[in-house]
């Protein structure tokens, strides 16, 4: 019956063929169909149903098995005790028939035919273990008394489990782990190729939107530069120009009152304590430029002539040469000296407020910040990009095709003996 195994497992050179990709997975079907495993399991399971056959017979007999003639001087106590063994062996090995389901298929030819049929068998395999455990015990008794009937029914159960057990002899499990192995390396390159293929594609596509945004980029770059060119940002950059030339000359008039109050520093502490009015020189102090400007009505005039008054009466208490040293500093500050000061102040301030008006009016800028905010906007998904197409290359490095390839053909070889080479 298994003379065509050794065949199957013959020392010999191995054929050679060679497999495109997407034609490897029904390859490795049909070469599964052909390994001829169908003969083998249509022969077991045909020997399995003559057996259960014979089975029911014998076990038919042991039903209705008397006593034999030799055995009718047992005690009538004894020979209960015994036929009650021999019906509960008989029972178990009825309901052990009524379980035992067979599988029919016109051919097994396809890997989850061998992987049910593998099952099959180790089912049965504890089954049959399971049912010599649990009648143990009502064989060994029953055999006193009904010995041939039961021997029968015993002799074909173990006929069936060696039959399980040389199914499991010849590694058909073994056999079949590997095909599943193989199916299963199959799909695996299957999912790399398709992970490779999708990230060449996500790649090409990334490239292709860093490219169009390179060109965006570009464009408003040009755009900016084009801006940068026209009369309207000229003229800004002259407006700017001016303003700046003009708050430079206020910060200049600013520096010129601070230097002419920050001498009489000193002065005015002194004096703060007698005046009757020490409000504005504190201010003056705290802050002498601010205090100037918005002194409108140049009551400083008044506190200057206090000073005067002060320090000519020397109740400031200052030796004659910083006396002297204040009362000259005082004597250039007169209103129209400080008048100047205000006109020139006010109307460089004016002249600023007309630039920064126009300035408002020239729409140059704004347009010049949306391009660079835009253009800021696209480097940005610029670097996204990059970064994603350099992660995606790098998970597309480590997708290793020919190792996969190498232990395919490895396996093919282990279960088909063929060497085969993939296109």
């Amino acid at each position: 019956m298994f003379n065509f195994i050794k065949k199957l497992f013959a020392d010999k050179e191995p054929e050679q063929a060679e497999v495109a990709l997407e034609q490897l997975e029904s390859w490795i079907n049909e070469k599964t169909a052909q390994l001829n495993f169908n003969n083998f399991f249509q022969e077991y399971f045909e020997k399995i149903i003559e057996i259960k056959k014979n089975l029911q017979d014998k076990l038919a007999d042991l039903k209705v098995a008397e006593v034999p003639k030799e055995h009718k001087n047992v005690e009538h106590r004894i020979r209960n005790i015994v036929k009650g063994h021999k019906d509960q062996y008989a029972r178990e090995i009825e309901i052990f028939l009524e379980n035992l389901d067979l599988l029919k298929k016109e051919k097994f030819s396809a890997l989850e035919d061998y992987q049910e049929v593998i099952r099959y068998n180790k089912k049965l395999d504890k089954s049959i273990e399971s049912v010599a455990k649990r009648t143990s015990k009502s064989y060994q008794a029953a055999q006193h008394l009904y010995f041939k009937p039961v021997e029968e029914v015993f002799k074909l159960m173990g006929e069936l489990n060696l039959l399980v057990k040389n199914f499991n002899k010849n590694d058909y499990d073994k056999k079949v782990e590997k095909i599943e192995e193989l199916k299963n390396l199959t799909i695996q390159l299957e999912d790399e190729i398709k992970k490779k293929k999708d990230f060449q594609e996500q790649i090409k596509s990334k490239e292709e939107l860093l490219k169009n945004k390179n060109e965006e980029a570009n464009n408003k770059q040009k755009q900016l530069e084009q801006l940068k060119e026209s009369k309207e940002y000229k003229n800004h950059l002259k407006l700017k120009n001016k303003k700046e030339e003009l708050e430079k000359k206020i910060k200049e008039l600013n520096d010129q009152i601070y230097a002419y109050f920050s001498k009489l520093t000193k002065a005015f502490k002194r004096y703060e304590r007698v005046a009757l009015d020490d409000k504005l020189i504190k201010k003056y102090l705290e802050n002498n430029v601010q205090t100037f400007w918005e002194d409108t009505e140049l009551k400083v005039s008044e506190i200057l002539e206090g000073l005067k008054k002060s320090l000519s009466g020397d109740s400031l208490q200052f030796d004659e040469k910083q006396k002297n040293k204040f009362l000259e500093i005082i004597s250039r500050g007169s209103e129209d000296f400080f008048q100047k000061f205000k006109d020139e102040y006010n109307k460089l301030n004016g002249l600023v407020e007309a630039i920064v008006n126009e300035i408002k009016c020239n729409k140059i800028i704004d347009e010049i910040e949306n391009v660079n905010s835009e253009n800021k906007n696209v480097n940005e998904k610029i670097s996204r990009i990059e970064t994603e197409i350099k992660e995606i290359k790098s998970k597309l490095e480590k997708i290793d095709l020919s190792k996969l390839k190498s232990e395919i053909k490895i396996k093919v070889e282990e279960v088909f003996d063929i060497e085969i080479k993939l296109n």
